[in-house]
């Protein structure tokens, strides 16, 4: 982890803590990011080599974003760990591939023709009964060789999103500002429609909507769900407890002596 991957795994601890001087601690490791970040001083300074994409720059040739990884993993032959569940063409008859029906996607994202996370991070399968869209992340067939077997841990549409969380929960709500980082991500997706004139529930649950948008895959949005307690996510039957939100222990750990 280099400095600012250190800062952003800050945010994420002290959000998750939650009390009013954890909010306070969470802002400002977030903000220091994004003030580097804005000032293009990460990459000078700190040899962090990220930067935040934008809809021009981004296709299938990249779609495994990690040119905005604050902090990712080099992880071999990806390709061979995920051709049974990230397949863009698959059959009706196959019941391992993950998508996204085409009803949910046309929910989920508000503007289909421009929002890139769904124009271009998505692939559409027509072939099939059961029509949707791929996700293309940890996709490896269409890569460039600068893109294969990258897999992102924290990427910089987050430390926006802690920022903006942060904003409306610290003691004097700042609104606008919360508003102006949520509106910062969605331009650099495509959304130019900027979110205004919300109070402070409603910019939570646009918070919730834009993770759940930015992150399809990614696995974040699971210690979203988790963080904030939700009962019930999408897709799954099951009211939400510790029973489902508590990972268990490997075997293996357990045979060597750890227990729960």
């Amino acid at each position: 982890m280099n400095y600012y991957a250190v800062k952003a795994l800050q945010a994420r601890v002290y959000l998750w803590r939650g009390k009013n001087e954890d909010i306070v601690n969470a802002l400002s490791a977030a903000n220091e990011i994004i003030t580097a970040l804005e000032n293009n001083i990460a990459i000078n300074e700190m040899y962090t080599y990220c930067n935040f994409l934008t809809p021009e720059t981004v296709n299938k040739s990249c779609t495994s974003m990690s040119r905005e990884n604050i902090f990712g993993l080099n992880v071999s032959d990806v390709a061979s760990r995920i051709v049974n569940y990230i397949k863009p063409y698959y059959l009706d008859s196959e019941n391992t591939p993950m998508y996204l029906l085409t009803t949910d996607a046309m929910s989920l994202y508000e503007n289909s023709a421009t929002d890139i996370r769904l124009t271009t991070l998505m692939e559409p399968n027509t072939n099939a009964q059961n029509t949707g869209y791929t996700p293309l992340k940890v996709y490896q067939s269409d890569l460039a060789n600068d893109y294969k077997n990258k897999i992102s841990m924290i990427r910089i549409p987050e430390i926006y999103y802690i920022a903006a969380e942060c904003y409306v929960k610290q003691n004097n709500p700042n609104l606008s500002l919360a508003l102006n980082c949520l509106n910062t991500v969605r331009e650099k997706r495509g959304l130019y429609t900027p979110l205004e004139d919300l109070d402070a529930e409603q910019i939570l649950v646009e918070i919730q909507k834009e993770y759940h948008k930015e992150f399809l895959s990614e696995g974040v949005m699971f210690y979203y769900y988790k963080r904030t307690g939700t009962k019930t996510i999408p897709n799954y039957t099951e009211d939400m407890g510790d029973a489902q939100y508590v990972l268990p222990y490997p075997e293996f750990e357990i045979q060597s002596g750890r227990v729960q």
